[in-house]
């Protein structure tokens, strides 16, 4: 009788076990059906346009959907989509050192969308070749490369023929979709809105009859190069997404801190994103590369360039400053036999020294309103000395006038040039400056520029004197006691002078026109100071350091220390009340 209560209870624990687990079970499958019924943004905190790389379902998502922006940064992870599946996660190494953008992209819209007016608009223009210089290139082919390269350099990605023929393939699908939604049943080319652009955009080259044709996309810009022998023209065809309108969405300003090893303490930087870049004047650009020598590489044109200066030395007496003034005679016969045997015009340089009496500021400061690199001496530097040799060339850039009192600035310009021949043109010009006694110092780009915070890890310090009086003193004691040399007139923008003046407010400079403001550099070429003077007299004092010239030299940073050190005491002492600001 115990043996059946036994089996009784032990059947009856069985039966609640199992009861127990189906019941578990059950609120399980429940759960798993609830979870599969419900949206996945009402089922996690996690946002619905938020992709994790870590989560196998979002990496799966990144793959699945071919957008430009998705796969224009491929390379951050893994090589190859069976790869990327297999070892999660992005690459390190190349988010944290990342390289240039990859050469080719494996995306492209499809000729609906590109010829959808409400997508995308597109304009054209040609190149004529036969009114160019034919001896600049040895073919067709290598001037469309060239054209190719600039794009490159300026983000532009190569799409590979398969992608372009894999995007059309994928529009015919689409259309004959739509049509077949629609009951209609298609004409044959009905997709085309725009039918002569399609047609110029993918064909190939076989079937051309030795048409070379190139597409390069940056998402919302799309370019069509096309050589056609027949006609000796290069089409250039820009599609530009209706959409790429950058608003109050997509401009952002990230505010952060930043060390300054000059003043040895952390300094306020903002840095402001957009989105979309405005619209290029690449017709301009392409007609520089053909060869064009009535166009100039001037503002508004993206360009690689480097400044130098030559500063001063103190004369104690007036034959040091006319030696000083023989050693640039000697650099300007140099330089003369750097210009084309058939330049037109052959730089001239005004020498002016202490004997003369000062510039006229309203005509220096009238110069500066045509913008100081317009009304410098200028002249095109072939690289190639050879017949052979690669069409490369760079423009030289020389301030008209040489006062023995003041930097002389000497910049360079290049768009079509390989960084060795142009780094090899200006060791040379180094070299002869050694030589002839001349100090040519490497001067950053901020010295020239209305924005001081182009370079996002580098700050200047502001230091505000409230009172004219005192300012002016301060300015006198800059020359007069602490060794740093007039480096000319700058004009600020408009939108530089409220971002300075968001750092002091009280200054309420001027927002409604472009703002002179005057520059000193220390006679050691470490320390850049300028000042921006407001309608009371007052001057903020804006100090920036050379890190061209100081680098990782550690003499060279005590001694900027320094400077900046002094500076700020003397100012201090002038006037109390100012700080650091």
């Amino acid at each position: 009788m115990n043996q059946d209560r036994k089996k009784e209870s032990s059947a009856h624990g069985t039966a609640r076990r199992n009861s127990s687990s189906t019941h578990l079970s059950n609120i399980k499958r429940r759960h798993q059906n609830r979870r599969k019924h419900v949206p996945p943004s009402s089922t996690s905190r996690r946002k619905p346009w938020v992709l994790n790389p870590f989560r196998q379902k979002d990496e799966d998502e990144v793959l699945a959907t071919r957008t430009h922006n998705r796969r224009r940064w491929s390379h951050v992870f893994p090589p190859g989509e069976i790869e990327f599946k297999r070892d999660t996660g992005p690459n390190w190494k190349s988010l944290c050192q990342p390289a240039i953008l990859p050469l080719t992209i494996d995306f492209h819209p499809s000729p609906q969308e590109l010829n959808n007016p409400e997508k995308f608009h597109f304009q054209f223009y040609d190149l004529l070749l036969s009114a160019t210089d034919h001896s600049y290139y040895t073919s067709h082919s290598e001037l469309l490369m060239e054209m190719v390269r600039q794009r490159l350099v300026q983000d532009f990605q190569i799409v590979p023929q398969s992608i372009i023929k894999e995007s059309k393939r994928r529009g015919e699908i689409e259309r004959l979709e739509q049509a077949k939604a629609k009951k209609v049943r298609p004409r044959e080319g009905s997709s085309m809105v725009r039918r002569p652009v399609q047609g110029r955009l993918f064909h190939s080259k076989d079937e051309d009859d030795g048409k070379i044709q190139h597409t390069l996309s940056m998402g919302h810009k799309i370019q069509v190069l096309t050589y056609d022998p027949t006609s000796d023209k290069i089409e250039v065809i820009q599609y530009n997404a209706s959409f790429a309108q950058n608003d109050k969405r997509n401009i952002q300003t990230y505010g952060y801190m930043v060390w300054s090893h000059s003043s040895q303490s952390y300094q306020k930087v903002a840095q402001t994103f957009v989105k979309y870049t405005k619209l290029y004047r690449w017709n301009k650009v392409d007609n520089l590369i053909c060869g064009d020598t009535g166009m100039t590489l001037s503002s508004g044109t993206r360009f690689r360039r480097l400044s130098f200066g030559l500063i001063p030395d103190c004369f104690l007496d007036p034959s040091a400053e006319q030696e000083y003034i023989s050693r640039f005679q000697r650099l300007l016969e140099y330089v003369s036999k750097l210009q084309p045997k058939d330049a037109r015009n052959k730089i001239e340089i005004k020498i002016v020294t202490t004997k003369d009496s000062k510039p006229d500021s309203q005509n220096e400061l009238a110069i500066t309103r045509r913008s100081a690199e317009d009304s410098m001496e200028r002249f095109i530097v072939r690289l190639g000395k050879g017949k052979r040799d690669k069409y490369e060339w760079m423009e030289m850039l020389m301030d008209p006038i040489f006062d023995t009192r003041r930097t002389y600035r000497i910049m360079f310009h290049w768009l079509v040039g390989s960084a060795a021949k142009v780094e090899a043109q200006i060791q040379l010009l180094q070299r002869r400056c050694t030589q002839f006694g001349l100090k040519l110092i490497q001067f950053p780009q901020s010295s020239v520029s209305s924005n001081l915070f182009l370079n996002p890890f580098q700050v200047p310090t502001m230091i505000p004197v409230r009172e004219s009086k005192k300012a002016l003193e301060v300015e006198a004691a800059l020359v007069d006691r602490f060794y740093f040399v007039h480096d000319g007139i700058r004009l600020m923008e408009r939108a530089d002078v409220k971002t300075m003046g968001e750092f002091h407010p009280d200054f309420d400079f001027p927002v409604n026109r472009r703002f002179p403001v005057r520059q000193y550099i220390h006679h050691s070429g470490t320390i850049f100071i300028r000042l921006m003077t407001n309608d009371k007299g007052w001057v903020l004092f804006i100090i920036f350091s050379n890190h061209h010239r100081i680098g990782g030299d550690e003499e060279m940073k005590s001694l900027a220390r320094n400077v900046l050190t002094t500076v700020q005491t003397h100012i201090t002492n002038v006037d109390g009340n100012s700080g650091s600001g």
